[in-house]
């Protein structure tokens, strides 16, 4: 973040999404174990208020910060939903379904993961207020 801060010109603005605990130590169980195996890189999420400290501590202004896990989950859920209904089961071949199954497994995991609180979705935009 450091860096991304340095290349930012004063008064440049970051708008960023990334997926965080909701506490720092919920990085364990079952669920979260699932969706970081199927991930294709091994996530290594912070929290959402290491993040807020983050940002803070490199004195980027906090213009928003939100939690956007609820429309994230019904847009995928709604996604795919939106596909399966499009799907033709006649003309579906074997590479198409070999294809189809990580992809529908990796969003599930991570549908789980957010559905169990333990994972959320930040929204937030910074400005970089000072000269780096």
């Amino acid at each position: 973040m450091g860096t991304i801060r340095g290349g930012l010109r004063q008064g440049g603005i970051l708008a960023l999404t990334d997926f965080v605990l909701a506490e720092h130590d919920q990085n364990e169980g079952p669920v979260m174990e699932q969706w970081q195996e199927t991930e294709p890189v091994r996530p290594m999420p912070w929290s959402i208020d290491e993040y807020h400290d983050c940002l803070t501590a490199l004195h980027f202004d906090i213009l928003n910060f939100e939690d956007d896990t609820d429309a994230y989950r019904d847009l995928i859920v709604s996604a795919w939903h939106g596909f399966a209904n499009g799907l033709d089961s006649n003309g579906l071949d074997r590479a198409f379904v070999d294809a189809l199954i990580p992809e529908a497994e990796l969003w599930m995991h991570r549908v789980r993961a957010l559905e169990s609180g333990q994972l959320r979705l930040l929204k937030a935009t910074v400005c970089n207020s000072r000269a780096s």
